[in-house]
């Protein structure tokens, strides 16, 4: 499925960018549309996209002010607007394309083309990097006794005292008997970061940053330092 958002207050506009995407061969489109720019933050955060199509000349500058809350995006955007008055803000946002309304049933099959292209590239990608790691065990002891877990299936650490709560991707919590540090030290350094003196998390499992706190894949909010979050920032562009 290809989940599209449309954040537009012009419903002619919209009506005819939903024509336009339908038409197109894309796999299962769903298509969501809203005229405002609070719900559209709301929408974001809470549910994710693949594309996202939002109108530049609301009023306020209401389409960049959205993009404000998504430093660090897992969709592509593009943005229409009746004139290229907006056009050089726009690409500083790394969007995708840039759209007169006057040429949406030109563009839009191209844009819609290029959006599959990258995606293909994006997934090839993924999986080759998959068959290249080899996975590390790492021996963790606990009141249960002593184990191994698989380095790849750790989403986070956290401090408590000198005993470090480990939570996996599968949802399971152990206490084990080492602290953060020790775990920091035990870990890839090109897998997991301490974005908080209480939390080591595996960078794989970081969804976006959103108001301070790192959001993961599970929905589960960390606070992240501030005098780490630039750095997190850089850490994620380079997955």
């Amino acid at each position: 499925m290809t989940k599209i958002a449309l954040i537009n207050n012009e419903p002619l506009e919209v009506q005819r960018l939903k024509r336009c995407i339908e038409r197109h061969n894309l796999e299962n489109p769903e298509i969501v549309w809203m005229n405002s720019p609070l719900t559209a933050v709301q929408y974001l955060t809470s549910t994710d996209v693949d594309l996202l199509f939002i109108n530049a000349d609301q009023e306020d500058g209401a389409a960049f002010s959205v993009l404000n809350n998504f430093s660090q995006r897992n969709f592509k955007v593009v943005l229409t607007a009746g004139d290229v008055q907006y056009a050089l803000k726009a690409f500083k946002y790394n969007v995708l394309d840039y759209i007169l309304s006057s040429s949406l049933e030109e563009e839009i099959p191209i844009v819609l083309d290029r959006f599959e292209r990258e995606r293909e590239v994006l997934k090839s990608n993924r999986y080759e990097d998959r068959s290249k790691t080899t996975t590390r065990k790492i021996r963790i002891s606990s009141h249960d006794g002593v184990g191994f877990i698989d380095e790849d299936s750790i989403a986070r650490c956290e401090a408590e005292s000198n005993y470090t709560i480990l939570y996996t991707k599968e949802g399971e919590k152990k206490m084990i008997c080492k602290t953060l540090k020790e775990f920091e030290t035990m870990l890839s350094a090109k897998k997991f970061f301490r974005i908080h003196r209480s939390h080591l998390v595996n960078v794989a499992f970081v969804k976006r940053i959103q108001k301070g706190n790192a959001l993961l894949v599970d929905k589960t909010l960390i606070p992240i330092s501030r005098l780490k979050k630039e750095e997190l920032i850089q850490c994620l562009q380079t997955l």
